[in-house]
């Protein structure tokens, strides 16, 4: 397989899982990401940035001018960081892993979660209307 050069996108694109899958099914190896985060937000996003990295088998290098500066393996680990509201550390060096890896998600995305969705409802459909059936009553 050819490698192909790192992927990029900017802050808060990693909110949507949809734009980042097309990184994974391209079977982009390590993911550049550009931060400005602000106090309330930074864990949530840089969780989430390493949920991203998870569900699409890429490593991912989140650079910050706010927030934490991390890198992230494509199994979600922590390789180095640096949180710029606890110091004025502006210096990371971080090894990422490649190759990634190919995930079932960047293949076939939420298909699975939706099947799991649709055969809950199909299920209460079921006992509802099993429900609301008087009991058979024998002679």
């Amino acid at each position: 397989m050819k490698s192909l050069p790192p992927a990029g996108v900017i802050c808060y694109d990693m909110d949507w899982p949809g734009l980042i899958r097309q990184a994974g099914k391209a079977d982009v190896d390590i993911m550049l990401a550009p931060f400005n985060d602000w106090m309330p937000i930074w864990k949530f996003h840089s969780c989430m940035a390493a949920f991203r990295a998870i569900e699409n088998g890429f490593s991912l290098l989140r650079a910050t001018g706010n927030g934490l500066s991390a890198g992230f393996d494509y199994q979600g680990r922590t390789l180095a960081a640096s949180d710029s509201f606890q110091n004025d550390q502006n210096l990371m060096i971080v090894d990422l892993p490649k190759p990634g890896v190919t995930t079932v998600y960047a293949r076939i995305g939420d298909v699975f979660a939706m099947m799991g969705a649709l055969a809950l409802i199909v299920l209460l459909g079921l006992a509802f209307r099993n429900r609301s059936r008087p009991a058979s009553t024998t002679a």
